[in-house]
């Protein structure tokens, strides 16, 4: 899991930006880190060029830095690549593909050897 230690200074991040409202519209975005700090790092770029943005570490389980003041802009995310980026838009596209297939009414269309295959995969694969 990236930590703020992980991010350099004078090097190039990549920031996840989400718009409310519109779950499917993401985009990534290269920005350049201008401080590290003990809990927070400093970016400059994006999608706005001249703005500065703080990010630090809000759940250790995470592989990304949060925006440092969600009520600005909640959705922004900070990576260290953009493959890593990428890979968190598919995340949460399954996890609401997923969610959406197991709470429509499909679910109940659903056979006990399906139910327990869903079972299994979800319980095997908590631990990782």
């Amino acid at each position: 899991m990236a930590s703020v230690k992980d991010f350099k200074g004078k090097e190039v991040a990549y920031i996840l930006t989400r718009r409310q409202g519109q779950p499917q519209e993401n985009f990534v975005s290269k920005c350049k880190i201008i401080t590290v700090g003990t809990k927070h790092v400093t970016v400059i770029g994006g999608e706005k060029i001249a703005s500065m943005i703080k990010f630090c570490k809000k759940h250790e389980c995470e592989n990304f830095l949060s925006e440092s003041n969600p009520h600005i802009y909640p959705g922004r995310k900070l990576f260290l690549t953009s493959q890593e980026a990428m890979e968190e838009i598919e995340r949460t596209r399954l996890k609401d593909w997923i969610s959406y297939k197991l709470t429509s009414w499909e679910k109940d269309t659903y056979t006990l050897a399906q139910l327990r295959k869903i079972k299994a995969i979800l319980e095997g694969e908590s631990n990782t």
